[in-house]
């Protein structure tokens, strides 16, 4: 019987994790909306742009991340950082910190 090509081999599946992309996800919930979460959209884009990592890093709306009172909340995966009460002025130092390398 001939394997199924559905089948990976050892290293096809330890090469599949080399090519995560750096991801931000944004609550997209009442709370955090109100409390300036389109803005941080914007702000996640422009610097991404500004910093030449459009390609590289996603902005994703995501559903509650459970600090409603402390939007609006972001996390920079894959290392899971939690940002609440972010402003969009604080976006391009974080974009800086968290992806300098992914630039490189």
């Amino acid at each position: 019987m001939e394997p199924s090509s559905n089948y990976r081999t050892a290293s096809q599946t330890a090469a599949a994790p080399a090519k995560t992309k750096a991801k931000i996800l944004v609550c997209q919930k009442s709370d955090c909306q109100k409390r300036g979460g389109a803005a941080i959209c914007k702000a996640l884009e422009n610097a991404l742009n500004s910093q030449g990592l459009e390609g590289q890093v996603t902005v994703q709306g995501t559903g509650c991340l459970k600090q409603c009172k402390a939007g609006p909340n972001i996390v920079l995966m894959p290392d899971k950082t939690r940002y609440s009460r972010i402003a969009p002025t604080e976006i391009p130092a974080l974009i800086e910190k968290h992806f300098a390398t992914v630039k490189a």
